[in-house]
C-alpha cells in the first residue's frame, strides 16, 4: 500500500502531464480556438446529411471558404489521427476538448 505522501506525489505529477499536454495542444493550434470549434460542428453538421468519403472533403471547404491556410490546419488535424472528416470528429476533436474544455458544445 503506498503512503499518502506518495499518493499525493503522483497525483500531482498526473496533472502536471495533463497540463503539459494541454498547454503543448493550445500552443501548437494553427488556427483561433472559436474557429478549429465551428469547424468541428461544420464538419458535424455535414455529416449528419451523409456518410464520410475517407476524405477531408468538408473540412477543406470549411477552411477554404474561410481563406485560412489549409496545410497547418489539416497537420494539426492529421497529427491527432484527423486523416478523414470522420476522424477529424472521433480523434481531433477529442483532443480538441482536452485541451479547451471551455469550449466543448453542450446538448441543451
Amino acid at each position: 500500500m503506498l503512503a499518502p505522501d506518495e499518493i499525493a506525489r503522483r497525483k500531482a505529477l498526473k496533472q502536471a502531464m495533463r497540463q503539459a499536454e494541454r498547454e503543448q495542444l493550445r500552443s501548437t493550434l494553427p488556427i483561433a480556438p472559436e474557429l478549429m470549434r465551428s469547424l468541428f460542428d461544420f464538419v458535424d453538421e455535414k455529416l449528419s446529411d451523409g456518410e464520410c468519403d475517407g476524405s477531408l472533403s468538408h473540412t477543406l471547404t470549411f477552411l477554404g471558404q474561410r481563406e485560412r491556410p489549409v496545410e497547418p490546419a489539416v497537420s494539426w488535424l492529421q497529427g491527432l489521427g484527423g486523416n478523414c472528416d470522420c476522424e477529424v470528429l472521433a480523434n481531433a476533436e477529442e483532443k480538441f476538448i482536452f485541451a479547451f474544455p471551455e469550449l466543448e458544445q453542450r446538448e441543451a
